[in-house]
C-alpha cells in the first residue's frame, strides 16, 4: 500500500497526547534525552537510541544538527552521534539516531578549536556566496 505523502514521517499522527505542554518549552525532546544520559552514569560510554525516524534523511539531519551544537568528535564535549538502520523489521526503512557520551574523552581546548573550524567554514562559505553573486 503506498504511503500517504501528507502523513507524518516521524511519529504517527495522534500517537503522543499530553494533558499539558512539557515543563521545559523550547527544549526539544532530543536535548532532554541528552541531559538524561549525562545524569545517568550507567549510560556513559554506551550508544543510546534517541529517536527512530521513518525518513532516513531526517535522522541524518538531526545527527548533523547535534554535531554542530556539541562538536564533531568526542574531544569537544564527549559526544558521538551516529545513525543506523533499525533491525526490526528487517525490511523497515527506519533509521535510529544514537548518542554516546564519554566525558573522560573531553580534551581541554578542543571546544575552542571546533568553534574556530566552524567560524572558518562559515567565513569561507560566505566568501564563496559573495563571489557567486558577483559573477
Amino acid at each position: 500500500m503506498p504511503r500517504n505523502p501528507n502523513a507524518s514521517r516521524d511519529i504517527p499522527f495522534g500517537s503522543q497526547v499530553y494533558d499539558e505542554l512539557p515543563e521545559t518549552p523550547g527544549v526539544g525532546i532530543l536535548y532532554r534525552r541528552l541531559e538524561q544520559i549525562i545524569e545517568t552514569p550507567e549510560l556513559h560510554g554506551k550508544y543510546v537510541g534517541l529517536k527512530a525516524y521513518i525518513q532516513p534523511t531526517n535522522a541524518s539531519a538531526a545527527k548533523t544538527t547535534l554535531r554542530a551544537r556539541y562538536g564533531d568528535n568526542e574531544a569537544v564535549a564527549g559526544w558521538t552521534f551516529e545513525t543506523a538502520r533499525s533491525d526490526e523489521p528487517s525490511d523497515s526503512p527506519e533509521k535510529t539516531l544514537f548518542a554516546r557520551y564519554r566525558p573522560d574523552k573531553i580534551v581541554e581546548g578542543a571546544r575552542a578549536e571546533f568553534e574556530a573550524r566552524v567560524k572558518a567554514r562559515k567565513k569561507t562559505a560566505k566568501t564563496a556566496t559573495k563571489k557567486v553573486a558577483a559573477a
